[in-house]
C-alpha cells in the first residue's frame, strides 16, 4: 500500500470573486457562468499508512534527547499482590522516537518525562534510591507504565516501566517491573 496516492481535483472558476462552494465527490459540479473560463487542476496527496494522527511532540529536554533510541528488556519480573514474585523471561525491545511515540514488535503509544512524585515510589512498592524522574509510557501493556530513569555520567543507564497486569492476562494479579537497558 506504499505507493497509494489520491486524486484531488478541484475547479477553479474564473469571475466568481475567489470563492468556490465545496462539492460531494459524486456531484457533478454545475456549469461555470457564462463568459468564465473553467480550469482543472489536479494533484496527488501521498496516503501514508498508519501514520499517528498526532501533533507533533514539543521540543525535548536533554535527559529526553539521551532516552530517545531502541532498549532492550534487561528483566522482566512480576511481584504478586498475595505475595511472592516470579521472573517472566524477556520481554519486547522498546524504541522510544524524537517524537514523542515508543514502539515494541506489536503496540505504540505516546512518551515523556517527569518528576517523580512522592507517591510514585509507594505505588511502585519501591524505597526512594535516588532517581528523581520517571518515565511516563502511555497505553503500555493496556493502561499505561511508568518507572523511574537511572541516569550517570550524563547518560540514562536504565529505564524501569512499572506496569499493574491481572485476569485475562495472568492469572494472579501484581505489578511488573520491566528495566530496559542498551
Amino acid at each position: 500500500m506504499a505507493g497509494v496516492r489520491v486524486l484531488c481535483l478541484t475547479l477553479v472558476l474564473a469571475g466568481c470573486a475567489g470563492q468556490r462552494a465545496a462539492e460531494p465527490a459524486e456531484t457533478t459540479p454545475a456549469a461555470p457562468p457564462a463568459g468564465a473560463a473553467a480550469t482543472i487542476r489536479a494533484t496527488t496527496v501521498p496516503i501514508v499508512p498508519n501514520a499517528p494522527a498526532t501533533a507533533p511532540a514539543a521540543a525535548l529536554s536533554s535527559e529526553e534527547r539521551r532516552l530517545v533510541g531502541s532498549w532492550r528488556t534487561y528483566s522482566l519480573r512480576i511481584f504478586y499482590d498475595a505475595g511472592g514474585a516470579s521472573n517472566l523471561g524477556s520481554g519486547p525491545d522498546i524504541e522510544l522516537r524524537a517524537d514523542g511515540t515508543w514502539r515494541t514488535a506489536d503496540a505504540s503509544g505516546r512518551w515523556s518525562t517527569a518528576p517523580i512524585a512522592d507517591g510514585d515510589w509507594k505505588r511502585w512498592g519501591l524505597t526512594p534510591y535516588g532517581p528523581t524522574n520517571k518515565i511516563v509510557l502511555e497505553r503500555f501493556f493496556g493502561s499505561g507504565a511508568d518507572g523511574p530513569i537511572e541516569t550517570s555520567g550524563g547518560r540514562v543507564d536504565f529505564f524501569w516501566a512499572i506496569y499493574r497486569v491481572g485476569p485475562p492476562t495472568i492469572s494472579t494479579p501484581g505489578l511488573v517491573h520491566a528495566k530496559y537497558g542498551h
